[in-house]
């Protein structure tokens, strides 16, 4: 996840057109404050009464169903979706989301009229974006809404920005949409940016890539000069296909991607991630409403960094521990304390900026224990902790085996294999027959082992233990983590194979070693099923019977006697098939 914790530059001065008097050019030059008004006050800008939102929010001025931006299939939602979890805020896999530092809404008229008392107060909301209105300066152009809005979150303490739906067609109507906007917002203190919306495809949306940032320059330096923060909404596609002009990287990005993570890859503030938020006190638009994820601290809400959770440690290695935790919310980089078993207090250990720390200095042979405290730092330089409500503790050692098979290999035969742990010095091994208790086997330096003398009638259970030997010479054993089983019984036949002849069908294999015979199952057709055919004790079968009209479908399982019963292996992996000539 990008973001961004430093306040956008702000331009020196404004850019507006050429000549602003019936003029419709994109040309734009330098000119001083005082200027802009002045001549602005002499240009008469086209109504817009008969534009209509046309996005992919809006048709025709109207919302248009949710879902429209999902990038790829969802999954179900996660049942806590968007909220705070366990010290940070998870999106709708349930996973964290890194970096997210505060919980807002955007709204417009479309959510009629809200209970912003309710909204403060009894949800988890912490900011509102509302919009002011759309297109040029005119009042009828204002947000129906806008006015009880701004008033409301100003009366109950609710943190706010504004954003402007915009239609400009030239930079002449970029200037007229930055004077609605001061207009409306003039006598209001806002805690967050003001922020052109960029969407519509009908108006905005046809003119080229350079034409739409020559709009955005003229609008956002207007607003900057006025002492706002300014920036840009617009959703991933037109970030990445159409504001791809240079003069945007001056502006913080509002994204819009309804999905479980953003996937603009520069950096952004803000990222609203559904249009099918629901909290208490917004009733309007069937109840539905945008949900946004701050990235900024913008000074508006108190970071409480919660204490990391699901803290765990585990061996890595001689004199090596390795702690893993889930992220903390605001969390600029965490704090690792340790004590080694019989001191009394816990010490500084090291710094992580993510989510893992590896002590490379751990004491061999004793518990080892850690706390992690999460923090940032504030604008005044001053480090800002979180507490610690856990700690954890491990004896460094060998890693545990994560890989491990077992698998058949002949008459009262087992392979073992795992994966190689580093520093190991060898591996010990123990097995259960039939279910019972793990009693030791073997002891092996390399990552194979044949067990001889593995049970063909029941499952042999196997437990791999990787040791390294410490200084004085004592053996330190890893954990096991993981078990796996097999019977000591004959592998699935290799080489199969099917040879269409003159009245029959041959199948041949390749012969396995300690097999005292082979059963043949045969399919005719595609809708039949496998039934006994014949059984031998060679490695080919010539079917006489095989049907000529259909495919004829073989299977080969291998077997062995012990005291008179026959031992099948039924684990038969491949099939083959032909047609009698």
């Amino acid at each position: 996840m990008k973001k961004m914790r430093h306040q956008w530059k702000k331009a020196g001065c404004i850019l507006l057109a050429a000549s602003l008097i019936g003029s419709s050019s994109l040309s734009v030059k330098a000119i001083d404050i005082e200027e802009t008004k002045v001549s602005y006050t002499e240009t008469q800008v086209e109504r817009q009464t008969d534009y209509r939102e046309n996005s992919w929010r809006y048709e025709d001025g109207d919302r248009i169903e949710s879902g429209i931006l999902r990038t790829a299939e969802a999954d179900e939602e996660y049942e806590n979706a968007w909220t705070y979890e366990n010290g940070h805020y998870v999106n709708s896999a349930g996973e964290p989301i890194e970096g997210a530092l505060a919980k807002g809404v955007d709204v417009s008229t479309f959510n009629g009229e809200i209970d912003w008392e309710t909204v403060k107060n009894e949800t988890d909301i912490d900011y509102a974006i509302l919009r002011c209105g759309y297109g040029n300066d005119f009042e009828d152009q204002d947000d129906a809404q806008w006015e009880r809005n701004a008033s409301e979150c100003t009366r109950v303490g609710m943190p706010f920005g504004v954003y402007i739906y915009s239609y400009a067609l030239d930079t002449e109507e970029a200037l007229s949409e930055a004077e609605h906007v001061l207009r409306l917002v003039e006598g209001y203190d806002l805690d967050l940016p003001i922020y052109l919306d960029l969407e519509d495809e009908k108006y905005t949306g046809s003119l080229s890539n350079e034409e739409i940032a020559d709009i955005a320059e003229v609008f956002c330096d207007k607003i900057e000069e006025a002492g706002y923060e300014v920036g840009i909404y617009a959703n991933l596609y037109w970030f990445n296909n159409k504001l791809t002009d240079p003069r945007f990287d001056r502006w913080e990005k509002w994204i819009a991607q309804y999905n479980e993570q953003c996937d603009y890859e520069g950096e952004y503030g803000m990222w609203q991630c559904t249009s099918t938020g629901k909290v208490k006190g917004i009733e309007g638009n069937s109840g539905e409403v945008d949900l946004n994820f701050d990235y900024i601290d913008r000074g508006y809400k108190d970071i409480e960094l919660y204490p990391v959770q699901n803290l765990v440690a585990e061996p890595a290695g001689k004199s090596r521990i390795i702690l893993y935790w889930e992220y903390v919310s605001g969390a600029e980089g965490y704090k690792v304390y340790r004590k080694v078993e019989g001191e009394e207090s816990f010490s500084p250990c090291g710094i992580a900026d993510d989510t893992s720390f590896l002590d490379e200095n751990a004491v061999d042979g004793a518990y080892n224990f850690y706390r992690v405290y999460p923090y940032f730092t504030d604008d005044d330089g001053q480090e800002v902790i979180g507490g610690s409500d856990k700690y954890v503790y491990s004896k460094p050692g060998p890693v545990p085996i994560q890989h491990i098979s077992a698998e058949p290999y002949g008459k009262q035969k087992v392979l073992i294999h795992w994966e190689e742990i580093e520093e190991a010095d060898g591996y010990i091994i123990y097995r259960s027959v039939g279910g019972g208790k793990f009693s030791y086997l073997y002891i092996k330096e390399n990552t194979t082992y044949i067990d001889m003398k593995a049970s063909d009638t029941e499952y042999n259970y196997y437990r791999v233990y990787p040791y390294y030997m410490d200084d004085d010479g004592n053996r330190v054993v890893a954990s096991s983590i993981k078990y796996v089983y097999a019977k000591g019984i004959l592998p699935a036949v290799t080489g199969l194979k099917a040879v269409s002849n003159s009245g029959n069908v041959t199948v041949s294999w390749n012969k396995i070693s300690d097999a005292d015979g082979y059963i043949i199952y045969r399919q005719v057709g595609d809708t039949g099923k496998f039934q006994y055919r014949h059984m031998v004790s060679g490695t080919s079968f010539k079917d006489m019977t095989a049907s000529k009209t259909e495919y004829n479908y073989y299977r080969v399982y291998p077997y062995h006697m012990n005291n008179g019963e026959r031992i099948v292996n039924t684990q038969s992996i491949a099939y083959v098939y032909a047609m009698a000539k």
